[in-house]
């Protein structure tokens, strides 16, 4: 059976690609796998981004850096493997050439079982961009063959979707992540303001940056450093950090962020000593009863959990008292959820913040006091 031809890349004319797909010039055709697809639609959400915008975001960040690009990947694992071999068989051996060429087969049978995998068949109309980089720049054609590059898209996808969070949200926010990474490189401080993406009070801080780093959990990723607000005449440089995908505008600007030992120091310190999400806020003494189920609740989740600052103490009614230094916002988090399991007893305006926002969610149920809702 004769392979439908998708794309034909060599016919490339005033920006756009002649393709065999419904006489679209910039339509290409995927087939990715039910996984991957879950991924796209969970992060489409997450991001605010449309199928055709996230996918070629995706593609157009990744294809010419990450391991299914075959010029990055292929002849460097075939070169790892070529020094590995040197060690035990004759170079240029009939066993030598052999070797590698049973490894190169094993290659392009990773890349040919992407046709063969149950999938979801989605339809995207290619930016300009990848159009130019498919039809100019790519030379993928060497493995995946002329007329399957669509193979070369998938495969970039799915490898996306293996990624975990914090290494996704790089990705997405590509053109933040590498303006951070020049403004690190030279030694440049940065102005970001914060609060749009999660529409609570817009401030701009001056940040010197240190490094782009995961949380515990590798969920989010995070610009770590040195930070002030603008608007502070003292310049009151702090530990701070602030999640990448969150933030609005950044500013690479002229001015000198240099970090010297001790800043560099203080940095590593705090951030072994809090949670990276929480460096910005400022540290109180948070006092926490927990029932045994609650305490095993706080053994067993991970996210947001605050360090002990103490041993726990087991009092007389069998439950535990936990003390920690954090921010309110950290206790907020983590704690809130725990519902009975969890009784704040200081600082008394989060004990407050959890009675009263319990007390708003009970009067959601006015069916619990004999009173039926109305619909």
């Amino acid at each position: 059976m004769k392979k439908r031809k998708y794309l034909d890349f060599k016919n490339y004319e005033n920006g756009n690609i002649v393709c065999f797909a419904k006489d679209r010039t910039d339509k290409l055709q995927l087939r990715l796998s039910y996984f991957a697809w879950s991924v796209i639609l969970n992060d489409m959400r997450t991001y605010g981004l449309k199928r055709n915008g996230i996918l070629n975001l995706i593609f157009y960040n990744m294809c010419a850096d990450y391991s299914e690009s075959y010029d990055v990947f292929a002849y460097a694992a075939l070169g790892r493997k070529n020094e590995a071999l040197k060690v035990y068989i004759k170079e240029d051996s009939p066993k030598f050439n052999k070797e590698l060429q049973d490894y190169l087969s094993d290659i392009n049978d990773r890349i040919n079982d992407l046709m063969s995998a149950d999938s979801y068949r989605v339809n995207i109309v290619l930016s300009k961009d990848n159009c130019r980089y498919l039809a100019q720049e790519c030379f993928e054609a060497t493995v995946y063959g002329e007329y399957r590059l669509n193979i070369f898209f998938r495969a970039v996808i799915e490898r996306y979707a293996s990624l975990a969070h914090f290494e996704r949200e790089k990705i997405i926010n590509a053109e933040k992540v590498n303006l951070i990474r020049t403004a690190i490189n030279e030694n440049n401080i940065l102005e970001i303001t914060t609060g749009k993406e999660t529409r609570s009070k817009e401030e701009t801080f001056y940040a010197k940056p240190y490094k782009i780093m995961a949380d515990p959990l590798t969920t989010f990723s995070y610009l770590v450093g040195l930070g002030c607000k603008v608007n502070d005449p003292n310049r009151n440089w702090k530990v701070a950090s602030f999640r990448i995908a969150r933030t609005g505008e950044i500013r690479k600007t002229s001015k000198d962020g240099s970090l010297t030992q001790i800043e560099i120091n203080e940095i590593e310190d705090k951030v072994k000593e809090r949670s990276i999400q929480y460096l910005l806020a400022d540290v109180v003494e948070i006092k926490v009863l927990l029932t045994v189920h609650g305490m095993n609740t706080y053994n067993t989740v991970l996210q947001s959990r605050p360090v002990l600052s103490e041993m726990p103490e087991k009092l007389d009614d069998g439950r535990y008292l936990l003390k920690f230094l954090c921010s309110t916002k950290q206790a907020y988090d983590y704690f809130f959820g725990f519902g009975t399991r969890a009784e704040i007893i200081a600082p008394e305006e989060l004990r407050n913040q959890f009675a009263n926002e319990y007390q708003s969610a009970a009067n959601l149920y006015p069916e619990n006091m004999g009173v039926t809702p109305k619909i």
